[in-house]
Formats: C-alpha cells, structure tokens, sequence
C-alpha cells in the first residue's frame, strides 16, 4: 500500500499541469534509493530519521500544560486587542468550547461557549479566524458559521445552517463595510475513493456578512470546487486568504492527493497545486506570512501531521518549497497552526498544536535564522 501511494503521488505531481502551475524548486526528498518509503498512511508511528534530515531544528519559545483530557485542542487565531496581554483563541471541539489564552506566555485566561445550539453556545468548533475585532468559528455539529465581537465575545449572529453540512475550517478578511468569509464543507469525505463530482462543487462555500441593527446581513455569494481533475477538492480543512495575490489556498488531506492547491478569490483553480510529494500526512494548518512592503511578498507555512511534525515553507509568489524545520524538544501530530506579528518588530511567533491537547510556540526569528528566510513577517 506505501509503494502505491508513493506511485499516486509522484503521478499527480507530475501530471495534468496546467499553464499556470508552478514547479517545485526543489525535489522534497532525496531518490527513493537513498531514503525509505515513509510508513503506511494509517500507521502513528515515528518517522525514520532519515526522512526528516533534512529539517532543521527550531527551540520552541513555551508550550502549554494539556489543555483537555481528550484529544479535542483543533483550530488557532490571535487578536491582538487594544490593552493587556494579546490573545490565542483555540478551539476545544468535544466540549464546546473557545480557550483563551495569554499569546506570550501559554496561560489559559479564560472559556468562552460550551455544548449547546443558542448564540453563544458552540457545538463542536473547529475552524476558528479573527479580523478586527470580530471572531468567527466554524461549528461542525450546529452547521453553522457563528461571529462574535471581542473581547466579551458578544454574539453577533450565525449563519449556513440551511446550507451547510459540516463546516470544518474558516478563514475572513474585510472589504469596506463587508466581511468576506470562506468556508470548508467537508461532508461524505471518503479517505480511499475521490468524492462525487457534486460534493466536489459544494466544497467551499464563500460569504459575505455585515453588522446590522437586528443580528447580520448575510450573503452567499457562491459555493465552489472543480469537480474533477487536478483542482477537485477532495477531502479538505484549512483554508487561507491571500489578498495580496488574489488567492485562496485550500489544504487536501485526502490520502489521495496530499497537497495545497491555489485557487482565486472568485473560486476558480488556478492550476497550481503545491507540496506535492513533499507531505507525508495531512497538509493540517495553513499560516500566510506577508514579509517587506509589497502585498506580495512572504511565506506559506503549512504543518505536516506526522510524528515529529514538519512545519514546511513556501514562497508566497512562485509557490516554490523552500525548507522546513521541527520543534526541539519534538512536537508530534500538529493539527492546526497560525502566525501573529504583535507590535514590536520582531516579535512574530507561529503557534502549533500538538497531540490535539497542548500548544507550542516558535520564534519567527528562530525559524527565519534557521531556514535562511526574512525576519521582518507580520
């Protein structure tokens, strides 16, 4: 089974580029002569030290005590706020709940929701996003997308319900007065087989929500996904906005495919999938670093859930692998991730979870001397 899914994924890379599609800079691995074949997809087992030599190694800043005594530690945002410490939002799935934590130390400061259907409520949250001051968060079990206001995490509205069958990840930004608001439906998600081209044209769902005096004003301004070929969309979670570049970037867990693909803010693929052959597992978390003073400039950071996690790095434009690196001490099975710029220059950290219960911190200035790459990200 490892040496047909090495076989699929060498395939897709290399098939049905289109005009667009950006090759790698770089081979990911060395020849299969010179390193294993990485373990069956199902298999939780280490990964052989030569399949991450070539990772370099960061020292994490903190990492937090446990947080849950399940594994339900999923999903991350910042919010900087205006006074005290800057926030880290993460979702805890199983029980309903939002944590609140001190960004700069780990701290947990707070729980905010619990189980249950009303506003206010969450059940079960996964992917979570801030702009301004307004949070949303993806509810798998509710079918719904609900916004608060921060910081006492006021309720809003919510909405997607009619629509919706099970939201996974978010991601927001803001134009003028409207909010424009992506999210991930990743319902009948089979692991061995590609989705029905149908699912395949639902599996995106795109938004746009104001405030207003009686709740919010909420738009759909399309559902989207190719149905088949190169850009399907098979089995899909983290999501992220580039304005700078007019893109969204989708991560495809489905064993099948194991990439990143580009698509534009209006839900066309672009013909450009990435990290092909270079993941092992899920492509879990995707962070957009913007570097330097033009919108178009920085880092793609995606985590790969093996076991040490791999966080991998792409240049934002040519979509090239650049390097990766791991955490020292090791940080395993990282799900979700996120990158804050707070205010001193510098300062920028990156956020991952591990085992669905804890979360570590890095440097970006560890990581930038590491790799070779710019400092100055937010």
């Amino acid at each position: 089974m490892a040496v047909l899914l090495m076989l699929v994924a060498v395939l897709a890379a290399g098939a049905c580029r289109g005009p667009g599609e950006v090759a790698r800079s770089r081979d990911a691995i060395p020849s299969a002569g010179t390193v294993p074949t990485p373990p069956p997809f199902d298999a939780q087992v280490r990964l052989d030290p030569r399949l991450v030599a070539d990772l370099k190694l960061v020292p994490e800043a903190f990492r937090t005590a446990s947080l849950t005594e399940g594994k339900d530690v999923d999903s991350l945002a910042f919010w900087q706020g205006p006074e005290g410490p800057p926030w880290l939002l993460v979702t805890l799935k199983d029980d309903g709940y939002v944590l609140v934590l001190d960004a700069e130390t780990g701290a947990e400061l707070d729980r905010i929701g619990g189980a249950g259907e009303a506003l206010g409520r969450l059940g079960r949250p996964n992917g979570i996003a801030v702009v301004d001051d307004v949070v949303v968060v993806a509810e798998r079990d509710n079918r719904r997308v609900q916004v608060l206001r921060l910081p006492a995490f006021e309720p809003l509205g919510a909405f997607g319900q009619e629509l919706l069958k099970w939201p996974y990840g978010v991601a927001v930004d803001r134009l003028g007065e409207w909010y424009e608001l992506y999210v991930t439906d990743s319902y009948d998600s089979p692991e061995h087989e590609p989705p029905t081209p149908d699912v395949c044209r639902n599996r995106v769902r795109h938004y746009r929500f104001r405030p207003a005096e009686d709740g919010l004003e909420v738009e759909l301004v399309r559902s989207f996904g190719d149905p088949s070929g190169p850009g399907a969309l098979y089995r899909v979670e983290s999501v992220a906005i580039d304005r700078g570049l007019g893109r969204l970037y989708l991560a495809d867990e489905s064993r099948l495919r194991l990439n990143l693909k580009a698509y534009s803010l209006g839900g066309e693929f672009l013909g450009s999938t990435f990290g092909d052959g270079v993941h092992y597992r899920e492509p879990e978390g995707i962070a957009l670093l913007r570097c330097g003073t033009q919108p178009e400039e920085g880092y793609i950071l995606a985590a790969d859930q093996t076991q040490p996690s791999r966080f991998l790095v792409y240049e934002r434009r040519s979509l090239d692998y650049l390097g990766g690196f791991t955490g020292e001490p090791t940080i395993d099975v990282t799900d979700g991730i996120t990158f804050a710029a707070q205010a001193d220059a510098g300062r920028g950290m990156l956020y991952g979870t591990e085992h669905d219960v804890r979360v570590v911190a890095y440097r970006w200035s560890d990581v930038a001397d590491e790799l070779g790459l710019r400092s100055d990200c937010r």
